[in-house]
């Protein structure tokens, strides 16, 4: 993870560059241009549509304008679930009930799309629905009851896509924005922890036709390859683009 920080670690992954390590969300400033991003130059080279899903609440960390200075069309968050029944803790939201409008906006255009969705349910409180299971008590354990919730969400988003005869046309990338510390180091948390607990990311694609099934990159990564490695895979001459971040893959 480039920064234990989600609003600084999303401008990481999508724009291919460093975060400012202030404090502040100087990133989520309303720009007059939204920043060069994965979602600015596929939608200005390639014709995509762009969408940000979260099941964080709206104004979390002014997601808004982070949202709008990366340059994505639509952004959606729980909020528009209208159903408070569906909240999770003082974030999050049952991520299941995103299904349905992901669904919805993909088969909404025939355009090639670019959607990053941001899931709030491994975020403190950690807590799942009930319908999934009985909460854990302890933090830990909740947290490990929290991350197999997410497993089984991204499951379906698949099952979702293949519906649509999407799998053997969609990149489908799994990326951590940091972890979480549970005393390893007599520390909780995770904001200003330099730790593997927290620095240390899943980082998973899958590109059918594009890349060899349970191909492993040993090397160090870093949240900001993300943006070169995949444009990279789109065909985009990334060198010329000014990343911090480098193709993984290359």
């Amino acid at each position: 993870s480039s920064l234990t920080h989600t609003t600084k670690v999303l401008f990481s992954l999508l724009t291919g560059r460093f975060p400012s390590v202030s404090q502040d969300i100087a990133e989520a400033v309303p720009l007059e241009k939204p920043y060069a991003s994965i979602p600015t130059i596929l939608k200005q080279n390639a014709n995509f549509r762009t969408a940000f899903f979260q099941s964080a609440k709206g104004n979390f960390e002014s997601r808004p304008g982070l949202v709008h200075n990366l340059g994505f069309d639509k952004f959606w968050a729980r909020d528009d679930l209208n159903n408070t029944d569906a909240f999770l803790g003082y974030l999050a939201c049952d991520e299941f009930a995103m299904l349905q409008p992901i669904i919805d906006w993909i088969k909404s255009d025939d355009r090639p799309f670019f959607l990053t969705l941001m899931l709030s349910v491994t975020h403190d409180p950690y807590e799942v629905p009930r319908w999934f299971a009985a909460p854990a008590k302890e933090p830990l354990a909740r947290y490990r009851q929290a991350i197999l919730y997410t497993d089984k969400f991204l499951a379906a988003l698949d099952v979702e896509l293949a519906k649509l005869n999407l799998t053997d046309k969609t990149i489908f990338c799994v990326i951590g924005d940091h972890g979480e510390a549970f005393g390893e180091h007599g520390l909780l948390g995770h904001e200003r922890i330099a730790f593997d607990e927290t620095l240390r990311i899943p980082f998973c694609l899958r590109a059918p036709f594009l890349i060899q099934p349970k191909n492993t990159v040993t090397c160090p990564v870093s949240s900001v390859d993300l943006a070169p490695t995949l444009l990279a895979l789109l065909g985009f001459d990334t060198q010329a683009l000014g990343f911090d971040g480098v193709n993984a893959l290359g």
